[in-house]
């Protein structure tokens, strides 16, 4: 694991994105919100796929009065905790201890322990191979990839080639060798980069044969660094060799890197595309075979489909199915990883793997299937046995950009192969690059169940209230089923205390859909589910809306509060008396019955593909991204105004209602209501870009 610095692009918490990778941001983010209860903090464990691009994510609550720096430390100690899997505590020496105020600030030896069984061992890198790269007779050729017609003759000064490298610890030594072509004797540079891979600061020596220093160079900082050696001339088919240390302090050793093999112009012209490059393909760098040999930079693809379709697509048939890469062993879990893409409208992928031969109770198998862009390829995916047959699984996650299976009860040593195709969709949907992620681990808890019921032609709303008692971040997904190939959809909208609409997601009918995650506030709130087939008459439709709570356990609590958390029992911290009911809970959120007062009526539903409600099925009312673009074209122009002004002209002023609504995000002001203000927002914005 590499913790690094990256750069933010403000962009709203949970936005669509890659679970991993995101490129406008890291994928730990730290962010704000005025949590108005006891809780300082919460945090979304790293490995959660249910909620999009808030896995990894820490909040702080704004409206803390912190006492000291040390608070905030151990706050952010205990909530990385989280992120990186742990649990709670009982031992009052831990960050993790789950009980009041704590000034532990050191990890005890079996918080070690559980991370190193989560997460397991810091491997060697690829370049290591059986006796290591640590002198010049064993240095790691540096040559560019396959793809590269030039890997042959040598650097030339044409090329940039990149190689990725790891330290394992403060006496590791990598050493690398690059040779010149025999007709060049112009200069070249050799970049080492940790910046935004890892946190290591590095020393970079540069000699020949002999031993000899050429030039050498070291990092400075804490967010990692970049050092550079220029040689003025090179000598025509010579060998050159780059060590990489740790510079002058061990605690900074461990971590990723970069190496840059270019011209010194190259570097000073393109230096931050190929940094922008390079940063992007170490995301997968360690799930591809193609990490032994290098890149060239504007060479091979960062989305290339990866060393399974170099004989001439023949995974597309399964017994030809490409391995996965083992990319983690540890005690709780074992995950294979490979990224890879649909190139073309025919192509198909597969894959093969086999359980582990030791289950250890890791009898669960997880397959996360996640496009690399947004708005990027919609699949099917299937399992099949070693006999080539489909094996029955559970479909937990479908929709923004995630697909999420689980196969039961596996057996030791079982062999599966996985099927990656594509749907029956738009062809701007049929290609794309993704990950394919399969984790081996121990059952995981089946979603909760928020509503279910029966929607028909005389009952064709379902209201319940809902109680949060803490705040909590939702992943919901949504399913109604009929009988039939029936073309319609189904939705729920979630109302607050005051009846606005604070987020929806709408599926097509028989099929699955996940929404990326919904903070909500302790709180009311109410649940609204309906349908619609196109203005006819509803079939009988069978709907079940389901949540995971990803964000759980919260904490800690470092002191006290003026707000205390909603719905607790009287003289109890930790049970909750919910309206409605005379049973006391621990769980922190309920589900209610009806409300006494009908919910404002949803008007119908216009149709949509489902592909349209596999990439777009969250209903906000405000864009995340930017609260001005309404038509979420990335521009904020006058066609925004029109939109709300035509909305306004077809229904007038009032409450958001009903899905169709929501394909254009038209309250800007994020009231929960489309009126003037709406358009005036953004036209007193582009008033102000024109002065």
């Amino acid at each position: 694991m590499n913790i690094g610095f990256v750069p933010d692009s403000g962009a709203a918490s949970g936005v669509y994105g890659p679970t991993r990778g995101d490129e406008r941001f890291g994928d730990i983010r730290v962010s704000g919100f005025n949590f108005a209860t006891d809780t300082y903090a919460a945090a979304v464990d790293e490995n959660v796929r249910s909620v999009g691009t808030w896995a990894g994510d820490v909040f702080f609550n704004t409206g803390v009065s912190w006492n000291s720096l040390n608070d905030i430390q151990a706050v952010a100690l205990h909530e990385l905790g989280h992120v990186l899997g742990l649990d709670h505590s009982n031992d009052p020496n831990s960050p993790m201890f789950t009980h009041g105020p704590s000034n532990a600030l050191t990890l005890t030896a079996n918080d070690i322990a559980q991370l190193q069984a989560i997460h397991g061992a810091r491997p060697a890198d690829p370049n290591e191979g059986n006796h290591g790269n640590n002198t010049i007779d064993r240095a790691t050729p540096i040559k560019g990839s396959d793809d590269d017609l030039t890997v042959a003759s040598g650097f030339s000064g044409d090329q940039v080639w990149i190689q990725f490298g790891d330290l394992l610890n403060a006496s590791d030594v990598d050493i690398f060798e690059i040779k010149t072509n025999l007709n060049y004797s112009g200069p070249m540079a050799f970049e080492v980069r940790s910046s935004g891979l890892s946190l290591s600061r590095l020393t970079g020596t540069v000699t020949d044969r002999n031993g000899n220093i050429l030039g050498t160079a070291s990092m400075t900082g804490t967010q990692g660094g970049t050092l550079r050696v220029d040689l003025a001339t090179t000598t025509p088919g010579a060998k050159y060799y780059l060590r990489v240390s740790v510079a002058n302090d061990p605690l900074w050793a461990q971590g990723d890197y970069s190496v840059t093999i270019a011209s010194p112009t190259k570097l000073n012209t393109s230096g931050t595309a190929i940094a922008s490059w390079t940063q992007a393909a170490h995301r997968w760098y360690y799930d591809s075979d193609r990490a032994k040999y290098g890149f060239s930079w504007q060479t091979l693809p960062v989305d290339d489909d990866g060393p399974e379709e170099d004989d001439g697509n023949s995974d597309d048939d399964p017994i030809n199915a490409a391995p996965m890469n083992l990319v983690h062993d540890a005690t709780d879990q074992v995950v294979y990883r490979v990224v890879s893409s649909l190139s073309t409208l025919n192509d198909v992928d597969h894959f093969r793997l086999e359980a582990p031969k030791t289950l250890n109770g890791r009898s669960e198998l997880t397959i996360t299937f996640e496009s690399l862009t947004t708005s990027g390829v919609v699949p099917s995916l299937f399992v099949l046995d070693g006999n080539g047959q489909v094996i029955p699984f559970e479909t937990r996650v479908k929709g923004f950009g995630q697909t999420q299976v689980i196969v039961s009860n596996v057996s030791s040593e079982q062999n599966f192969t996985i099927r990656v195709d594509r749907s029956s969709v738009a062809p701007q949907y049929q290609t794309g690059s993704f990950t394919l992620t399969a984790t081996f681990a121990a059952p995981t808890n089946a979603p909760e169940a928020l509503l279910s019921g029966l929607l028909n032609s005389t009952t064709n709303i379902l209201e319940r209230e809902w109680y949060v008692a803490r705040p909590q971040l939702f992943a919901l997904s949504l399913l109604g089923q009929t009988n039939g190939n029936v073309d319609g959809t189904v939705w729920v909208t979630i109302f607050n205390a005051q009846r606005r609409m604070v987020a929806g997601l709408v599926a097509p009918l028989n099929d699955l859909r996940s929404a990326p995650g919904l903070f909500l506030d302790a709180g009311q709130y109410y649940l609204q589910v309906s349908a619609s087939v196109g203005g006819a008459a509803l079939p009988t439709i069978s709907v079940t809306l389901k949540t995971e709570r990803p964000s759980q356990p919260v904490g800690p609590l470092l002191g006290n509060k003026k707000v205390q958390p909603m719905f607790l029992c009287p003289g109890s911290n930790t049970e909750y008396c919910y309206p409605n009911t005379t049973t006391p809970t621990t769980t922190p959120h309920k589900v209610g019955p009806p409300p006494a007062t009908p919910l404002p009526k949803p008007s119908t539903a216009q149709g949509a593909s489902a592909t349209d409600w596999f990439w777009g099925n969250s209903i906000l009312p405000t864009n995340p991204t930017n609260n001005l673009d309404v038509n979420a074209d990335n521009f904020i122009s006058a066609i925004d105004a029109l939109v709300v002004i035509n909305q306004l002209n077809s229904r007038g002023n009032g409450l958001l209602l009903s899905p169709q609504e929501f394909r254009s995000y038209v309250d800007t002001n994020s009231n929960g209501y489309v009126e003037a203000m709406d358009v005036l927002i953004v036209i007193n914005y582009l008033n102000r870009q024109n002065l």
